[in-house]
């Protein structure tokens, strides 16, 4: 059916090349950006770099750990896209998914709590996607242990 229309079928007959695809270019505007609070946005993926860029946002590429991006102390709000589980989620490799999540626990959020703590961080956002957010301040993480009823009211 490739030479359904009339245009193919003319440009067949001329030993043109058949149009089998649509190419956008050009024209339009590019939508107004969008405010945002990030300093500095960290990933390794396309989109992330391409919304960093159309928001005016510096991006950087995502180091292999917390310890490396700890060093050197940044100021501000970061954004730091984790993408590497979706791709282990998506071959149903259950082995794989869970020896992610074991070093995402060690090599980023551990370390991540860590500097909470130690009041390097003020806090930390996680938005595992679903539209949930999970926020601990330092002032939380140095009192996450402590329970506001005996521990016999739970039970």
């Amino acid at each position: 059916m490739l030479n359904a229309s009339h245009h193919n079928q003319s440009s067949d007959t001329q030993g043109l090349y058949p149009i089998n695809s649509l190419w956008f270019g050009g024209g339009g505007r590019l939508p107004q950006a969008p405010r945002t609070v990030w300093s500095q946005v960290w990933g390794n993926d396309a989109l992330t770099r391409s919304l960093a860029s159309l928001t005016g946002v510096p991006c950087a590429t995502l180091p292999e750990c917390a310890a490396e991006w700890l060093e050197e102390g940044r100021s501000g709000e970061h954004l730091l896209v984790m993408d590497a589980l979706e791709e282990k989620n998506a071959f149903g490799n259950v082995e794989e998914w869970r020896d992610f999540l074991d070093s995402l626990h060690d090599y980023w959020l551990s370390p991540l709590f860590h500097a909470l703590k130690q009041r390097r961080l003020a806090a930390l956002s996680i938005y595992p996607a679903d539209g949930t957010v999970f926020r601990i301040a330092t002032r939380d993480a140095r009192r996450w242990w402590v329970r506001r009823r005996p521990l016999a009211a739970w039970l």
